[in-house]
C-alpha cells in the first residue's frame, strides 16, 4: 500500500513504494524482522538487499527512487522508530506491527547539495509480517491513517442521538503488545463502538446548541467536567460551535474489562459562531490527528473518561472560534 501522505510535500514517490514481493533471508523473529527493514530502508532505496525483507523490494524501491529525482540526483532516506511498537497483532499469514517512527527524506545532487528534504517526527506506520520458512520478513508497509485503504466510512447517528456531521470508520481490534490485555466478545467490542461513535455525536451536538443535557450519558470524571466547563464559557459568551469530522482508521488498543482505549485519526473543521448573530467567530481545522479515548464500564454503561491528542499534523486555525 502507498504511504501517500508523505507524498505531497516533496513529491518523494519513492515513499509509496514500500510494497514488498518476493523472498529474502528471514528473520528468526517478528521484531528482528522489523528491526532490520527500518535499519536497511535508506540502502534500499539503492537497490541494495536485505535481511528479512521480500526480495522484490529492492528493486521497487530503487526504480521509485530514480523517478522521484531529477538527473543524476539520488534518494536518501532514514528511517528510526520512536519506541516500542504501539501494537503487535496476529494477521492472516503473519502479524501486524504498529510504529511511530522518524521519517529523514532527501534529495541529495551529485555534488552533495541538499536539494530538497521532508522531516517528519512523529510518523505513524504499520509493517505486516509474513511467515517464510521458520522465519520472518517484512511483506508490505501500510500508512496510519489507512486513508487508501477502501475503508468503509459510515455515517448516520448513534442510540442517542441523530446525527450526519460525522463519518465513522469501522472500529477494529490493534491490541498493543505493552499494556495488560483481555480478550474482548464481539458484543462487547460493537458496545465499545457504539459508545465512541455516541461520544463524538453528543458532545459535537451540545457545542452547537450549547446544550450539554446529553454528555453525562457518554462522559464521566474529569472528562465531563472538562467538557462541562468549556461548555459553560461558551454559553457565557454564547458562541457555538458547528464542525464536520472523519473518523479514520478506529482501532481498540486496550480492553481489560472495565477499561478499554481506543485510537483513531480524524480529518475535520469546524466553525465558531454567534448563537444569536450567526456572525462567524473563528474556524479551526485538523489533518490526521492522532487521538487516543479512554473509558470506563460504569453501573450504568460505557463512559468516556479521556480523550487526548497523540499528535496533531496540519492543525490550523482562525480567530477566536
Amino acid at each position: 500500500m502507498a504511504i501517500v501522505r508523505l507524498l505531497a510535500p516533496v513529491g518523494l514517490a519513492a515513499v509509496a513504494l514500500l510494497a514488498c514481493s518476493g523472498g529474502g533471508r528471514q528473520a528468526r523473529e517478528p521484531g528482528e524482522a522489523a528491526a532490520s527493514f527500518l535499519a536497511s530502508a535508506g540502502r534500499l532505496l539503492q537497490g541494495a538487499a536485505a535481511t528479512a525483507v521480500d526480495g522484490g523490494l529492492a528493486e521497487r524501491l530503487a526504480a521509485g527512487a530514480r523517478a522521484a529525482v531529477e538527473g543524476g540526483n539520488r534518494l536518501e532516506m532514514e528511517v528510526v522508530p520512536n519506541g516500542p511498537p504501539r501494537f503487535d497483532v496476529p494477521a492472516p499469514g503473519g502479524r501486524l506491527v504498529g510504529l511511530s517512527v522518524s521519517l529523514v527524506m532527501r534529495e541529495v545532487a551529485p555534488d552533495g547539495r541538499v536539494v530538497r528534504e521532508l522531516r517528519e517526527p512523529d510518523y505513524d506506520l504499520i509493517l505486516r509480517l509474513a511467515r517464510r520458512g521458520d522465519g520472518w520478513v517484512v511483506a508490505d508497509v501500510y500508512a496510519l491513517p489507512w486513508l487508501d485503504d477502501g475503508e468503509e466510512m459510515g455515517r448516520g447517528g448513534c442510540a442517542l442521538l441523530e446525527g450526519d456531521n460525522h463519518r465513522f470508520g469501522r472500529l477494529r481490534e490493534m491490541r498493543r503488545g505493552d499494556v495488560p490485555q483481555l480478550p474482548v466478545t464481539a458484543a462487547e467490542l460493537a458496545t465499545i463502538e457504539e459508545t465512541w461513535r455516541c461520544y463524538w455525536l453528543v458532545t459535537s451536538d451540545a457545542l452547537r446548541r450549547l446544550d450539554g443535557s446529553l454528555l453525562p450519558l457518554v462522559s464521566a470524571g474529569p472528562q465531563l467536567e472538562g467538557l462541562q466547563q468549556y461548555l459553560r464559557f461558551r454559553q457565557e459568551h454564547g458562541i457555538a460551535l458547528e464542525e464536520e469530522v472523519v473518523h479514520r482508521s478506529p482501532v481498540l488498543v486496550q480492553y481489560t474489562g472495565d477499561y478499554a482505549t481506543v485510537d483513531e485519526w480524524l480529518d475535520g473543521r469546524g466553525r465558531g459562531f454567534d448563537l444569536l448573530t450567526g456572525e462567524r467567530r473563528g474556524d479551526w481545522e485538523y489533518r490526521a490527528a492522532h487521538m487516543t479515548m479512554r473509558m470506563q464500564k460504569t453501573a450504568e454503561g460505557w463512559r468516556v473518561i479521556g480523550v487526548a491528542v497523540v499528535r496533531a499534523s496540519g492543525q490550523q486555525s482562525e480567530g477566536g472560534g
